[in-house]
């Protein structure tokens, strides 16, 4: 090799190393050794997937049935500066169908369901039997009723939304399932109390009727 073309050689090296020496940086700049510094371990394997490493590039693939978060099944990983980057999220199940009714992909092709719904796409009613007036299922064969009515299906209608009847000369205390009736001064009831309970038994005041107050 002559001299000249030796020089021309030389040259090309030098730009090349040059080259890959990044922006902003010197040759001699010491932030070039802790970019060229190992990455001593493996990175932390995601959950639901395997992994492909070299001293440099890890290549981590999701298992079967589950994918990224972002949809994908295959990232890489770079050691820059002793670190792995970028960081992986774990691997989630993956349903082909999608869950329906708030139902969530639990396990590859598997909907976990809430408790209203069942199916493989919880697209079904969890009540055996369809909900009457109003009333929507909730769990199994349990629905919620509107105030009108009650029962596993709403199919009873509740008799005491409204107080009972007052008898004359009284005044009444209500809670949602019982009202205490008292004569005012001066009456009492025909066995001689002054008080009397009516209770909410099925849907329905008990007892039906309570008798008018009289004077003592």
């Amino acid at each position: 090799m002559n001299l000249y073309a030796f020089v021309i050689l030389c040259g090309i090296c030098l730009s090349s190393a040059a080259a890959a020496i990044p922006k902003g940086l010197s040759e001699n700049d010491p932030s070039l050794k802790q970019l060229e510094m190992p990455c001593l371990v493996f990175p932390n394997l995601p959950m639901n997937s395997r992994r492909t490493c070299s001293n440099e590039i890890c290549t981590v693939t999701c298992m079967d049935g589950y994918k990224f978060p972002d949809g994908g099944k295959v990232a890489e990983m770079h050691c820059v500066a002793g670190a792995w980057q970028p960081a992986i999220r774990d691997c989630i199940p993956e349903c082909n169908l999608p869950c329906l009714n708030g139902g969530v992909c639990g396990l590859p092709n598997t909907c976990l369901c809430p408790t209203a719904y069942k199916g493989p796409q919880c697209q079904d009613s969890n009540c055996d039997q369809k909900c009457q007036n109003g009333g929507t299922c909730v769990a199994k064969n349990l629905c919620q009723c509107t105030n009108d009515f009650y029962g596993n299906y709403c199919e009873k209608k509740n008799e005491c939304l409204a107080p009972p009847n007052l008898p004359k000369n009284s005044r009444r205390l209500c809670s949602t399932l019982s009202c205490i009736v008292t004569c005012n001064s001066g009456y009492k009831f025909p066995d001689g109390s002054t008080d009397a309970g009516v209770y909410c038994v099925g849907g329905a005041w008990q007892p039906t009727s309570t008798p008018d107050c009289i004077l003592n």
